[in-house]
């Protein structure tokens, strides 16, 4: 790899080797809200047993390095996985990483290389996979979904998505959304699948409940064990705990109330 272009600002890709695919799924899942996406792209590489075939590297990145449980220092970058299919399913590159790219130009800057990259290999179908933030737990697991265009918003509606729209509509930030916003414009389809999580904890549950959903429509066969088991783990112990908070709350606020001043003031962020 030429770190001199890394060194005059530039995105470099460098590959293992090139996939033989035939119009490939991207599926995103970098780090974000509840590091849902993140989860669920990480349970099905190891559940379909895809093959790292690329690194992105980028002076946007985090000016820091990584370190694993070994110790070992490793440099911030995405990677890109492939699972080459047999029969009918698709073929499927899933686009992982320790970090986002910071800034707004650098979003943009790392964004468009990576579709640049993929657009290459034939994709003309994205799935990006993000949380929802809301504060609570939801009482059961829930997905909420968005799309480039008319017929994939009837396809999440197939599927029991809820989809994200009118007052509720908000925005998509970072790459979750820039990809789908880029990738229409470069003539791709996308979806953008939300697993409903409370935003402050990593929540493996929203993240199964993502892969369930992604699974399905791609017709391929996940189990996600691993994650399955964590998002057992995190329903008996931080749901749990969750359940228990309402009446502490309740005696906390009320305390609040009596000592409160005239003036209430509110803020949303």
């Amino acid at each position: 790899m030429d770190l001199l272009e890394l060194a005059r600002g530039n995105t470099v890709i460098k590959f293992d080797f090139e996939p033989e695919v035939e119009k490939p799924v991207l599926v995103e899942g970098l780090p974000g809200i509840g590091h849902v996406g993140k989860l669920a792209a990480e349970a099905m590489i190891e559940d379909l047993g895809a093959e790292k075939f690329a690194e992105l590297y980028s002076p946007h990145f985090p000016p820091h390095v990584s370190v694993n449980e070994d110790g070992i220092v490793e440099v911030m970058r995405n990677e890109f996985y492939v699972y080459e299919s047999e029969g009918n399913e698709p073929d499927i590159i899933i686009l992982i990483g320790e970090a986002q790219a910071q800034g707004e130009l650098g979003q943009y800057k790392v964004t468009i290389r990576i579709l640049q990259t993929v657009k290459e290999f034939g994709t003309e179908m994205i799935f990006t996979l993000g949380g929802l933030g809301t504060g609570t737990v939801p009482t059961e697991p829930k997905v909420v979904g968005a799309a480039t265009h008319k017929e994939l918003i009837d396809l999440l509606k197939e599927h029991g998505i809820e989809v994200r729209s009118g007052d509720k509509g908000g925005n998509i930030v970072g790459a979750s959304g820039l990809l789908l916003g880029f990738g229409k414009m470069m003539g791709m389809k996308g979806v953008c699948l939300m697993g409903v999580t409370p935003g402050h904890v990593v929540d493996p549950r929203a993240a199964m409940a993502v892969v369930e959903k992604l699974s399905t429509i791609l017709g391929v066969e996940v189990e996600a064990d691993s994650l399955k088991k964590q998002a057992e783990r995190f329903e008996r112990e931080f749901v749990a705990q969750m359940e228990e908070m309402p009446s502490a709350l309740e005696e906390v606020q009320q305390e609040a109330e009596e000592g409160k001043p005239e003036e209430d003031l509110r803020y949303i962020g």
